[in-house]
């Protein structure tokens, strides 16, 4: 009787490899200053499979919407201090891909991104 080799899992990057057919890798967003204007915090990007973002400032809020401009009233808010946003594209579908636009309360408003996007070999 001939039986298949268990593939050797030694990492999340094997086991994801294993289920879905694809390595992903990751990738750190620059700190982007948001401030009272709209402003493109992640770029459009169809290998882009999963979008983490986080409010980096003390006291004031941001706003982030995807395609189109965020303003003071449209779009998702994340809360000062931390206020954050995570998204993959199994529970979200494209949106992690999508372009993603910025509006803050205030000046010099830091966001952080971290992207998980599908690897090329």
């Amino acid at each position: 009787m001939v039986t298949e080799a268990t593939p050797r899992v030694t990492s999340v990057y094997d086991l994801i490899g294993h289920r879905f057919g694809v390595t992903v890798d990751y990738r750190f967003g620059e700190v982007t200053n948001v401030d009272g204007s709209d402003v493109i915090v992640a770029r459009n990007d169809p290998g882009r499979v999963g979008l983490v973002m986080v409010n980096l400032h003390a006291s004031q809020t941001i706003n982030v919407s995807p395609i189109r401009p965020a303003t003071a009233a449209l779009g998702i808010f994340l809360g000062s201090s931390g206020g954050s946003m995570a998204m993959n594209w199994q529970d979200d579908l494209i949106l992690p891909a999508l372009e993603w636009h910025g509006f803050a309360s205030g000046s010099n408003t830091d966001i952080f991104i971290v992207e998980i996007i599908i690897s090329t070999p």
